[in-house]
């Protein structure tokens, strides 16, 4: 191995040995979905931007305490 690889090696080397670990991941929570009360609505919704088309969009649902879809809009 010539110098510039032995020396390249050992810097590498003592870069990495004063790195910190990396933190364990935190794990994602679940969300489960719970219907509202008894003769109550729930309303999901959700949006996003897309910048580079300069355009944006909502999801909207409705349910009812049975969980069922009473109505649904996408725009």
């Amino acid at each position: 191995m010539n110098r510039i690889a032995q020396v390249s090696k050992e810097r590498l080397e003592e870069f990495t040995a004063v790195i910190p670990p990396k933190p364990p991941p935190y794990p994602k929570p679940t969300i489960v979905w719970k219907p509202p009360p008894t003769n109550m609505l729930k309303i999901n919704f959700d949006g996003a931007v897309f910048r580079k088309e300069n355009r944006s969009s909502v999801w909207v649902v409705f349910r009812n305490f049975e969980g069922l879809v009473l109505a649904s809009l996408s725009q």
